[in-house]
Order: C-alpha cells, then sequence, then structure tokens
C-alpha cells in the first residue's frame, strides 16, 4: 500500500524546537529535577498545586498536568485513583544511508524503515516488557538486523551506526488517558499514548489547553477519562 501523503518529523530535533519555543514565550524549564511528587493537599495553607523534586525545588501552580509518559503511573498513589499505564521497551537502530536513498517508508509485519534527511535509515522497533530498563539488549535488535537485508539487499552485512530504546507509555485498552481528575480538578493527565506520543501531541496539547481555559467538551474526551480503569473495579 502507497501512500504519497504519509510523513514523519525527527523527533529530536522536534524536542528541541519545542524547547526553544517554550523559552521563548517565557516557560521555566528545570533539568534533572529528580522524582516529582505531589505535595498533599492537606499539607497545604491556600489553594492550587504543590509539587516538589527530587532536588529540593518546588513549584506552586493553579492547576498541573501530569504528562510523564510511562512514569506517569508512579502518581497512581499520591492522587488515588488508579493509573494503569506500564512501560513497553522499544529499540531501534540505525544504518548510515544517504538520504534519498530510500525515497519512501516502508512497513512491515516485522519492522519499519524510514530515510532521515541527516543521511541514515531508522529501523524499530522491537517490542518487550522489561519495566524501566531502556538498555539495549543484542536480542532486541537481532530481529531488525535479520530483516533489513531482505527488503533492502544492501544492508546485507552492514552494522547500524547507532542503537537504542525507548519506553512507550501502553495502557490497558490502548488509548491514552486525558481529562481532568474527578476527584481533582486542579490535576490534569496527558499520558499513555504508546507508540503515537510525538504523532499525537499536537491534538493532545489542544485538548489540554482548552481543558485548562474550560472550554473542551466532556463527550470529546469521554473515551480518554483519566478514571475509567477505576469505575471497571
Amino acid at each position: 500500500m502507497f501512500c504519497p501523503e504519509e510523513s514523519h518529523v525527527n523527533a529530536p530535533l522536534l524536542v528541541a524546537a519545542l524547547e526553544e519555543a517554550c523559552r521563548r514565550i517565557g516557560v521555566s524549564l528545570t533539568a534533572h529535577a529528580g522524582e516529582v511528587e505531589i505535595v498533599d493537599p492537606h499539607r497545604l495553607s491556600g489553594s492550587g498545586v504543590l509539587l516538589r523534586g527530587g532536588n529540593g525545588a518546588e513549584w506552586r501552580g493553579d492547576r498541573a498536568v501530569l504528562c510523564a509518559g510511562a512514569w506517569t503511573c508512579r502518581f497512581a498513589e499520591t492522587i488515588g485513583l488508579p493509573i494503569p499505564i506500564h512501560p513497553i521497551r522499544g529499540q531501534i537502530c540505525s544504518y548510515d544511508v544517504p538520504f534519498g536513498d530510500t525515497r519512501h517508508m516502508v512497513f512491515s509485519s516485522q519492522a519499519y524503515w524510514v530515510g532521515k534527511k541527516n543521511g541514515t535509515l531508522v529501523c524499530g522497533a522491537s517490542e518487550d516488557v522489561a519495566g524501566f530498563d531502556a538498555s539495549v539488549t543484542e536480542r532486541g535488535i537481532e530481529r531488525l538486523l535479520r530483516w533489513g537485508p531482505r527488503l533492502f539487499p544492501f544492508l546485507q552485512g552492514r552494522q547500524p551506526v547507532r542503537r537504542w530504546a525507548g519506553l512507550r507509555p501502553a495502557t490497558l485498552d490502548g488509548r491514552p488517558l486525558i481529562g481532568r481528575l474527578p476527584h481533582r480538578d486542579d490535576i490534569l493527565i496527558a499520558a499513555g499514548h504508546y507508540r503515537n506520543g510525538i504523532l499525537l501531541s499536537p491534538v493532545t496539547a489542544q485538548l489540554v489547553g482548552d481543558l485548562l481555559e474550560g472550554s473542551a467538551g466532556a463527550g470529546l474526551l469521554a473515551p480518554f477519562a483519566p478514571d475509567r480503569f477505576a469505575l471497571r473495579q
């Protein structure tokens, strides 16, 4: 199946551009904050949300958005709501291949291949349950190495120039969690997008922005309600 309008982005460059855009409009960013916790509201004076980082830093605001990917589940006990998001490790590799040698994205039942403008051919991605271990394994990459030459003969005998892994935030029903907490309207969740976090980031940002401004339709977000798993218990 040929999809001529299919597109892709360079995720690291996109994130770098996002950081720069945030800084330009005055967003305050903190690096290496450590594990962040939500301070019990009963211990606060006044309204709002207080977050505390593992480095001792604190941030107070009217509302907080929990968008920590696979790590969002760690807030479950604090907010008193099950967050069944779990990490699925995905391993990827890339080859030195001049841009244009592969003119289209190629998908198979075993892997995908995407040519990037930086002169690499990216191949991904394996899937396995390894908790929060984001290390690269020979077993995880081996299948990608085995299938590459079957579709691209010029990869025969070649080794990747880079190998890496990431943790996908998966949910029990395959849908993300987007919305306010039913018992705390000052906390929102936007997580659990699994393999489509980058692709769905624009619409997710729009929905969360609408929620913060009080203009998002409840019916539109109902399938992604953060408390839908608690209702099944």
